[in-house]
């Protein structure tokens, strides 16, 4: 099956963005709300930079997003077919790439997930996920053995939770996220993004992420289950 989708097929709805004259404390407390990893830097309607949350943990709080942002970041045009997008994005680790004009203006963005896990769909049916769809596993790095009860851990293997719901892009179906009680009661829940996860052996998910990573990520709220 011919795959004709481009970038614009997968623009977000919303922009997760700061101004480059914002505080390093205005982007923690943006990123613990939103449950996000990084955000797109601006100055007025371009973007300039990309701000990740491990970045912000050693800067002055109350100095700018511009003292600990990155400039080496990639953009994508609407028009962009989304395997010259994959290749174009190469290995960056943000929660979302600009989408920008031909006059270097943002005009959208697109989750990282959308653009490395698109492939064209199947009938491949291992997950049902929370829309009802069927969650295609993504290519290369797909864990089409995830499932809800697995155990979690982060990167050093230390145990963090238990997987209790496996959720889908709206706009893709893949499977985007993967929602993790914990807790001494496990009354708490977080969702995280399925780019966070390092690997899989056997019942276990081992996560990129440390334990001091995971307990920045804000828990969602019931509600939000």
């Amino acid at each position: 099956m011919e795959d004709n989708t481009v970038v614009s097929d997968l623009v977000s709805e919303g922009l997760d963005t700061i101004e480059v004259q914002e505080s390093v404390r205005a982007a923690q407390r943006r990123m613990e709300a939103q449950t996000l990893r990084s955000l797109i830097v601006v100055d007025g309607d371009r973007p300039v930079g990309v701000v990740k949350w491990r970045d912000l943990r050693s800067a002055d709080a109350d100095s700018t997003v511009a003292t600990c942002m990155t400039t080496d970041f990639p953009v994508l045009r609407n028009d962009m077919h989304v395997t010259e997008a994959h290749g174009h994005i190469g290995g960056v680790d943000f929660d979302n790439i600009p989408v920008i004009d031909e006059e270097g203006r943002l005009v959208g963005e697109v989750a990282r997930g959308a653009i490395v896990h698109h492939e064209v769909p199947t009938d491949h049916e291992d997950h049902v996920t929370t829309t009802g769809q069927p969650a295609v596993p993504a290519s290369g790095s797909a864990f089409p053995e995830l499932r809800a009860g697995m155990d979690v851990v982060d990167v050093e293997k230390g145990k963090l939770g238990k997987v209790t719901e496996l959720s889908d892009d709206p706009t893709t179906h893949r499977m985007a996220h993967i929602l993790v009680e914990h807790g001494l009661l496990r009354k708490n829940h977080k969702r995280l993004p399925t780019d966070t996860i390092g690997r899989v052996d056997g019942d276990t998910i081992v996560l990129k992420i440390s334990k001091t990573e995971w307990g920045f990520l804000s828990d969602v709220e019931d509600r939000d289950i």
